[in-house]
């Protein structure tokens, strides 16, 4: 009994052994001395090692994403125009450090104290009686002297160089950007900082759409220009180490990090800023190095927990701005104060932050703690803030030219004088210049004039190519199977057909086994071989009895000899054939 449950899966396995692609197995069943069969099971068994480790090789080159950064120039049909932010070199006017050593003057109990705090209109505070003290107790880089000053967001609003007052003209492709009947429309937007002051974005979308308006021809006969105005009488020259604008090129939608620096331009000067599109496409991979959008990252919910309602879902992902939010949340958790000022929710007209006060001793030195901790340990922000999976930079060429042409500036302000009245924005700049709208312009206008304010800013698309980085897989799937197979191939010589002979071997075990475990199939098949069994014998046996009654008949008669009958070829049927010329009882042979 035993030898026969253990016959089927013998039966199987010499069926595929004697069968099989695979040529070490084949080797193995067929060769008969003992010797050569211990040779080629050696061979098979080292073949077999070596072709796990090197297909384990292989699949673990495959789980570790490998990638391939792919360079090159391309062309497109039209390209976005970028953003513009203009920032004034001077953080905040003059009138407000007036305003804000006018105590001091007025209170002989401020001149005696030195710490003592008073309220500037409704939202300043005053912590230094004097420039001097101001000075003497801040930082030794004069430049930084702004971070001891404590500006607060409505002293930026209030004191800051306004949109109207720093730019006075604007164009783009050569129409006036306050043209409400172009195809295009200026979107103005404001940033404030304690360190950058208040800055200033302008961006052109299509006025039909409302998305970003996009360059069809490159070169510099299109783009944006601007005129603008330092207010250099406006400046703290104490404290202003120098005079210019900072400006800064980005995507639109995106938030424009100030920390970057972007470029300083100097009033009297033609800045002529060219810039070329650099896309850059990574890939996510299993361990998610990269960030689509400020969902994907984990910087929203660590704003959510700080009850920070920021607005983030129109701007956006760009991990220089992930990163500055990150750092300002390590500063709220700890010091409940902000170093920049984030996008305030819709509708939220009470935001629960503050711009930190140097003023303050105590978030002061919480500040300063933070920021270099941060510095020296930028972990925490390196895990929640990952490089932008689809990001857009700006290569920028920047040449300058000696600006205005006066002779040429008298004739364009003389022709163009009651057009420039129109402008609001420079109506402000004109009048402080001119006593009486009648009086000629050029007589007011000079070298020293346009040297100490204006500008001129011309931003525009080089051409439209770009420049492509796009990060691909260099290990592919059917790399990966290609490799495989030739590794099987090489030390095995197994093809597919080899590996689908293994998994029919491997299901017809499987199934002889589950029919010899169920116990309804073992029923059914004892019962089959019980009925087989009864029937071989009851055959047997009235072949036997038949036989034997044959026998008894012939030897009774005696007409037939002992070898004419066979009993393997009798039959009921063919016992006696009886005619009229053969003689009688003889028998016939039946084969």
């Amino acid at each position: 009994m035993a030898r026969g449950s253990r016959t089927p899966y013998s039966s199987l396995l010499h069926t595929y052994v004697q069968q099989t692609t695979t040529h070490g197995i084949r080797k193995i069943a067929s060769s008969h001395p003992r010797g050569r069969r211990a040779f080629w099971a050696l061979v098979f068994m080292i073949s077999l090692s070596v072709c796990i480790y090197h297909c384990s090789y292989l699949i673990g080159n495959f789980l570790t994403n490998p990638k391939v950064t792919i360079t090159q120039e391309k062309d497109a049909d039209y390209v976005q125009f970028p953003s513009l932010t203009v920032c004034n070199l001077n953080v905040i006017k003059q009138d407000f450090v007036r305003k804000y050593f006018k105590l001091t003057s007025e209170t002989n109990a401020a001149k005696k104290s030195t710490k003592t705090t008073f309220k500037l209109g409704n939202s300043s505070t005053v912590c230094y009686q004097s420039e001097e003290e101001l000075l003497r107790q801040s930082a030794v880089d004069l430049s930084d002297t702004w971070l001891y000053l404590g500006v607060t967001k409505d002293n930026l609003s209030d004191h800051g160089h306004k949109y109207e007052d720093l730019i006075v003209q604007c164009t783009y492709n050569s129409n006036d950007c306050n043209d409400n009947t172009t195809a295009f429309m200026v979107v103005k937007s404001s940033v404030t900082s304690p360190i950058f002051g208040l800055c200033h974005t302008i961006a052109i979308q299509n006025r039909r759409t409302k998305k970003p308006s996009v360059i069809k021809k490159g070169g510099t006969t299109q783009g944006l220009r601007l005129t603008l105005n330092i207010e250099r009488a406006e400046y703290w020259d104490l404290i202003s180490s120098e005079y210019g604008v900072r400006l800064m090129v980005h995507p639109q939608g995106t938030y424009p990090t100030l920390q970057r620096g972007g470029i300083i331009a100097s009033p009297g000067r033609s800045v002529h800023i060219g810039v070329k599109r650099k896309v850059t496409v990574l890939l996510p991979g299993r361990e998610g190095s990269c960030s689509g959008t400020f969902s994907d990252s984990q910087i929203v919910p660590r704003l959510k927990k700080l009850d920070l309602d920021f607005d983030l879902d129109q701007v956006k992902y760009t991990y220089e701005h992930c990163n500055t939010l990150c750092q300002n949340t390590l500063l709220f958790e700890k010091c409940s104060c902000l170093d920049e000022q984030p996008r305030i929710a819709p509708g939220n007209k009470t935001p629960k932050w503050k711009f930190c006060n140097p003023c303050n001793r105590e978030e002061a030195k919480c500040r300063s703690e933070v920021l270099k901790n941060f510095n020296d340990m930028p972990d925490e922000c390196d895990v929640i803030c990952k490089p932008s999976c689809n990001s857009v930079r700006y290569d920028i060429s920047l040449s300058k030219a000696d600006w205005p042409n006066l002779d040429h500036q008298q004739f364009v302000m003389n022709r163009s004088f009651e057009a420039w009245q129109g402008i609001p924005e420079a109506m402000g700049l004109l009048r402080g210049f001119f006593a009486d709208d009648a009086i000629n312009a050029t007589a007011f206008v000079n070298d020293t004039f346009f040297k100490e304010n204006l500008l001129r800013v011309h931003l525009f698309v080089e051409e439209m190519t770009y420049m492509s980085v796009e990060e691909k897989y260099s290990y592919t799937l059917p790399k990966l199977l290609a490799d495989l197979g030739g590794c099987l191939g090489l030390y095995l010589g197994v093809s597919v057909i080899s590996i689908m002979e293994f998994v029919d071997l491997c299901g017809s075990w499987s199934v002889l086994c589950l029919l010899r475990r169920s116990p309804f199939s073992s029923n059914s098949t004892q019962q089959r071989r019980t009925s087989t069994r009864k029937r071989r014998k009851n055959r047997r046996e009235g072949s036997s009895a038949f036989r034997a009654s044959i026998a008894h008949y012939l030897r009774k008669n005696n007409e037939v000899e002992d070898d004419t009958w066979r009993n393997s070829v009798l039959s009921p049927r063919d016992l006696q054939y009886y005619t009229e010329d053969i003689p009688r009882k003889q028998v016939i042979r039946r084969f």
